[in-house]
């Protein structure tokens, strides 16, 4: 099906909401401890860095679903393959690993 993983794409339209949400928060806090009101370059690449760290755990598993249900097979019992489910077996299967399984290349992008 075409349209196979879209309700992951639902919550994949808050990571750049909650990377700037983070960036701009984080930033509040830094300059509210000091005189100067802007971040140097370095400041704000870093805070940038950091931001898209969180944003990225955040919506990984969300993301690692979306893949997997696009590359399944259906089932032969007609089992309707939701992000829910998709989830819960990567979960039962793997703990909490399973849900950030290939992490380490998407944070070096």
């Amino acid at each position: 099906n075409m349209y196979k993983g879209i309700q992951a794409y639902y919550v994949l339209c808050f990571k750049p909401a909650l990377q700037y949400t983070v960036f701009e928060q984080v930033k509040a806090t830094i300059l509210k401890s000091r005189k100067e009101k802007t971040l140097s370059a370095a400041e704000a690449f870093l805070l940038g860095m950091v931001a898209r760290t969180v944003a990225t755990v955040a919506v990984f598993p969300f993301v690692r679903a979306k893949v997997v249900m696009q590359s399944r097979k259906k089932s032969s019992d007609n089992e309707e393959v939701t992000i829910r489910t998709v989830l819960r077996d990567m979960y039962k299967a793997d703990g909490i690993s399973g849900l950030y399984q290939g992490l380490g290349p998407e944070l070096t992008r």
